[in-house]
């Protein structure tokens, strides 16, 4: 039996012993001698529900609930792991953690920012995905390569003041430069001959 078949039918009609005022948005379903079938239709999400009169209708007041909440979010509004994965993306490209903060974040009243142990969680997380996915890639690329050249290179944050040194390895693939920045350190020293080697 189909209700796009017009086998079925839908009605507003809520059964007399279960009151409540998520019926409201719930259809119950009639055969064409007009007797109920044991499923209702969500009016918000158009999901047929199971129903029977005898059992307790907790599971179609919380699904009623959910699908309320689900139209009342806003449509701009991001889930925290898709905030958190941003800053800490950015926070592990540039090492400026509140720089990225503000870059990726508008200010909203309605949106949870995750907190500080969450995003360094989340960071380490994300450098080690990488540090696994460089290893794959140089291992298989270095096999089929003759040269490779190591340089290293100073560099200053200017938001911190922090200096850092920058490890890398080049090399040429199929007739085109390769470069993969091996490690990135905080540096405390002066850039001077001495203190690099």
């Amino acid at each position: 039996m189909n209700i796009k078949a017009g086998q079925l039918q839908t009605t507003e009609d809520s059964p007399s012993s279960s009151p409540g005022e998520f019926w409201s948005s719930l259809l119950r379903i009639k055969d064409s001698d007009d007797v109920y079938e044991p499923f209702v239709q969500c009016t918000i999400c158009q999901q047929i529900l199971s129903y029977d009169v005898k059992n307790e209708t907790n599971s179609l007041k919380l699904h009623v609930q959910n699908c309320t909440k689900k139209i009342n979010l806003p449509k701009s509004a991001m889930s925290i792991d898709c905030y958190t994965n941003k800053i800490a993306t950015l926070s592990s490209d540039d090492k400026r953690t509140k720089y990225g903060l503000m870059k990726t974040i508008k200010s909203s009243a309605d949106i949870l920012i995750p907190d500080r142990t969450n995003i360094s969680r989340t960071i380490k997380q994300i450098a080690n995905e990488y540090r696994l996915k460089m290893n794959e890639i140089l291992r298989k690329e270095l096999k089929q390569v003759k040269l490779i050249g190591i340089s290293i290179d100073y560099w200053k944050n200017s938001y911190t003041g922090d200096n850092y040194l920058t490890i890398s390895i080049h090399y040429r693939k199929d007739n085109n430069p390769v470069t993969y920045m091996l490690k990135t350190i905080l540096f405390s020293g002066t850039k001077s001959g001495e203190n690099t080697v």
